[in-house]
């Protein structure tokens, strides 16, 4: 099959539907199924590729087609069967639901959404591997064959002893969909909301997944569970800090040192919240006044109470104390930094949770209907919780 890139398309937008609406099905599948890339291709090009294949049609369609000339293949396209081409292309185009639904028919619980969001935040070591500035984005879905392999015999399960086991993150097929259902993720990089993919159906098809504007997901590296051991904005706060004593209102962080540059800087929502922090801080100048609870007035705790308020709008009662107490731990100078910088780090690591959580319950709501997605928790991530009682 030919595939044509976007400037040739040929096609209007348009053209799409009506091109789809008259080709013939056996035609169809197998321009659905040709290429993964034309899959992934804008409608202009996907509609310049079938109005090109209408040119090269298969030998069983010859005597439907030798006279009639090709500027009028639209019209004799309308005589062909429509309703069986609109089936077949939703197999290819929009098949996602009913693939789905054929390998598990009961929709995902809160559980397996919060279980397969903590893979996801603890599945590398993000410090490393993501920059602390805007640009990097995750992709969340669901897959019919999510934790199967390609083998030559068609899409197999990983199954104990089958000599697949090389890591410590290995599991069966059976194991993940237990713990994580059909959830799948990808990192896309800078793709953005205009990112595509396609996945695979158990006899080998291969669907165009629904583009859910919220599944694509704004994260840094500070979505990495571990902010005690890795102070990634550190270094940011005290540059801001320094400018804001210096009598600047709006600091200027482009030439921070950070592991990963993008140019596009802290997200928005990361300086608000330093902004917040240096307030508090600047009212409540004497760190060792936070020491020891003896020490603290009602007002210093009610002010660090209403700051881990607005950092962390969605948290319970409990983990909203833990977050306090985290705060109010940071008497020393060296860790006046580290600690305010760790409130900032699970704010935004908690904003990107919460954005996963929903973009997976719009799956789930597109698959099994929006009163089929289970009530879930926006609080504090286990793995936060375990970290910020360990070392309190």
């Amino acid at each position: 099959m030919a595939f044509c890139s976007r400037q040739q398309n040929g096609c209007g937008e348009d053209a799409l539907a009506a091109i789809v609406s008259f080709l013939p099905v056996t035609t169809l599948a197998v321009a659905s199924a040709c290429s993964r890339q034309v899959l992934q291709a804008g409608d202009a090009c996907w509609s310049a590729h079938l109005n090109q294949l209408c040119c090269y049609l298969p030998s069983w369609h010859y005597e439907q087609w030798k006279d009639v000339h090709r500027g009028a293949w639209r019209q004799r396209c309308s005589l062909l069967i429509g309703p069986e081409v609109r089936r077949e292309y939703s197999l290819c185009a929009g098949g996602i639901r009913r693939a789905l639904l054929e390998v598990n028919p009961d929709p995902p619980t809160a559980q397996q959404v919060l279980q397969f969001v903590e893979r996801i935040r603890s599945s590398h070591s993000w410090h490393k591997h993501l920059p602390i500035e805007q640009g990097a984005f995750f992709q969340v879905g669901m897959s019919p064959t999510a934790r199967m392999r390609f083998t030559k015999d068609g899409m197999k399960e990983f199954l104990c002893g089958d000599g697949t086991e090389f890591h410590y993150t290995w599991t069966t097929t059976a194991d993940y969909r237990e713990r994580f259902h059909c959830f799948v993720w990808k990192e896309v990089g800078g793709a953005g909301p205009d990112a595509k993919y396609t996945v695979d159906t158990t006899d080998g098809r291969p669907v165009l997944a629904t583009s859910l504007p919220s599944s694509i997901i704004p994260v840094t590296a500070c979505i990495y569970p571990d902010s005690s051991s890795y102070p990634l904005l550190a270094p940011a706060y005290q540059e801001y800090r320094s400018q804001r004593q210096d009598g600047i209102p709006h600091p200027d962080l482009s030439s921070m040192d950070s592991l990963r540059k993008t140019g596009r800087g802290l997200p928005e929502e990361v300086l608000v919240d330093f902004a917040r922090i240096h307030d508090f801080q600047t009212k409540h100048s004497e760190p060792e006044t936070w020491k020891s609870e003896g020490l603290q007035s009602a007002g210093l705790r009610e002010d660090a109470r209403s700051l881990c308020r607005a950092l962390f709008p969605y948290y319970n009662e409990e983990d909203l104390q833990l977050e306090v107490d985290a705060l109010l731990s940071s008497h020393s100078r060296h860790r006046l930094f580290e600690g305010a910088s760790g409130s900032a780090k699970r704010a935004e690591g908690a904003r990107a949770q919460v954005r996963m959580i929903h973009g997976l319950l719009d799956w789930v709501s597109f698959v099994w209907g929006r009163e089929a997605a289970p009530s879930v928790s926006l609080t504090m991530s286990s793995l936060q919780r375990r970290d910020l009682t360990y070392r309190s």
